[in-house]
């Protein structure tokens, strides 16, 4: 004699709860009707015996129906894995299913291993334009397609969260770019279904879905940009999608455009700040410089140098041309020296005139830089100004922070 057997998962133990046999293993319910079917024949013990005489033969809608059931079980009690394979299962009766489509993909990715993270997050990015296509043609009540919408879009937002968790925990201290690698394949996937929903539905309807996605998305994108090598295109991207959410939330465009305002104008005031404590530097080399060049040139009148200089050379002339030979060479010597005075004196003027020149290069640069300074000074004063307004705006509102 055989006994009662579950079409689902084989089990024997099945037991008569309320009117119906409960699978012990799966948690499969059959009516009394149906269980005379699981039968090929002869008696069978279940809390007493039942003599059931028939076929063993299970209509493929209620398979379909029980599968769907073990299915969601395993999703509410969060069982990745037997969610998976009941999913599976379902699509080999119900291949159109946008649900197992969506659950089959989503719970083996997160059964990934952390390695595997950019991976498991583009498997998810990829399943979605099918997943959208089949919920678009199999529901058509707009309640129960918002119902499905809003359930993927969370179910995307928590594994996008648990992705980047896992890799913030094994990468970001040791591994920074394959975190950030990461991080980026997990928000592709809110990105790619708030356009998926904003595209596939018309006027906006489920546009509070897209926009929720997308402002996740931009805020998981700013906390990897400084790590970023490509910083100017992803803050275009973030752009973009800010853009994308003004269409529906003017306000938080406003207050975007505000903070990234702030964010620029700040930038802006350190390169000028950085500019300025350039040129001051600069500014006191020159006058280092100036000051130095001022002591090389000193003071006193060459031109007395030179008569002198004329004097004494008249005086070794004369002292030179007499017949006598000691005054003779006396002579010559002061000659000499007098000729090196007035040679010492012409070098000495020269020298001064080409520094006075360099001093008066230098005095000119030194007046372009005070001027550039002072330029800065104000330039940096007008945008602390705008600075200030953003704020005012930004607090007006509503952002007080």
């Amino acid at each position: 004699m055989k006994r009662l057997a579950c079409e689902m998962c084989g089990s024997n133990d099945l037991v008569k709860q309320d009117g119906v046999f409960v699978c012990q293993n799966c948690g499969t319910k059959y009516s009394v009707e149906d269980a005379k079917k699981l039968m090929i024949e002869g008696p069978v013990e279940v809390e007493g015996k039942v003599e059931v005489t028939g076929t063993v033969k299970i209509d493929s809608e209620d398979k379909l129906q029980n599968l769907y059931q073990i299915a969601r079980r395993a999703k509410e009690e969060d069982n990745a894995e037997n969610a998976a394979n009941y999913y599976e299962k379902v699509l080999e009766y119900d291949p159109n299913s946008w649900e197992a489509s969506f659950y089959v993909v989503y719970f083996k990715a997160k059964q990934q291993k952390v390695m595997n993270i950019q991976m498991a997050a583009k498997s998810v990015t990829n399943c979605l334009d099918s997943v959208i296509k089949l919920l678009k043609q199999q529901l058509e009540n707009e309640l129960d397609l918002g119902q499905a919408i809003k359930e993927i879009s969370d179910k995307c937002k928590y594994l996008c969260d648990l992705l980047i968790t896992a890799s913030r925990s094994n990468f970001y201290e040791n591994d920074l770019k394959t975190h950030c690698t990461n991080v980026e394949a997990s928000r592709d996937i809110l990105y790619k279904l708030g356009n998926l929903i904003d595209s596939n539905f018309d006027l906006g309807v489920f546009s509070e879905e897209s926009v929720s996605l997308w402002k996740k998305g931009i805020e998981i994108h700013n906390s990897i940009l400084p790590f970023l090598s490509e910083k100017n295109s992803n803050q275009y991207v973030i752009d973009i999608y800010a853009k994308k959410i003004g269409k529906y939330d003017e306000e938080y465009y406003k207050l975007y455009s505000n903070s990234q305002n702030i964010t620029n104008l700040t930038k802006e005031r350190e390169n000028l700040k950085n500019k300025k404590e350039s040129l001051v530097k600069q500014r006191n080399d020159l006058n280092e410089r100036i000051t130095s060049l001022e002591k090389d040139v000193g003071s006193g009148t060459f031109v007395g140098r030179i008569i002198a200089g004329i004097c004494i050379s008249i005086v070794g002339f004369i002292f030179a041309s007499l017949e006598y030979p000691g005054l003779n060479f006396f002579g010559v010597s002061v000659l000499c020296i007098g000729i090196g005075v007035i040679i010492y004196a012409i070098s000495k003027m020269v020298k001064r005139k080409q520094q006075n020149e360099k001093i008066s290069s230098e005095n000119v640069k030194l007046e372009k830089i005070d001027a550039d300074i002072k330029q800065i000074e104000s330039n940096i004063k007008e945008v602390e100004d705008s600075i200030k307004d953003n704020k005012i705006n930004q607090y007006i509102s509503g952002d007080k922070n």
